[in-house]
């Protein structure tokens, strides 16, 4: 599975709040990068990505002995299953 797949029906669900909000219809051929222009908006998908860049810079400056930091780069056992 592609890494962004889990995003792709929040960025669907987030153009058709914004076409609803903006009163375009699928009659209008008015295309999503249209829409974005319009909106001035970044897609949720961009937003998702820079928090996550965000997180995983704040964890990493983190001391080594704070718990985010050890969930993030602990060494998972190779007899570990789920």
């Amino acid at each position: 599975m592609h890494p962004n797949a889990d995003v792709a029906p929040l960025d669907a669900f987030d153009q058709w709040c914004l076409r609803r909000l903006l009163g375009i219809t699928w009659q209008d051929h008015i295309t999503n990068i249209e829409v974005r222009e319009r909106t001035g908006l970044p897609a949720v998908s961009e937003t998702i990505s820079q928090r996550r860049l965000f997180m995983l810079d704040h964890v990493s400056r983190m001391p080594p002995l704070a718990d985010a930091y050890k969930a993030i780069y602990q060494d998972i056992p190779s007899d570990w299953r789920r």
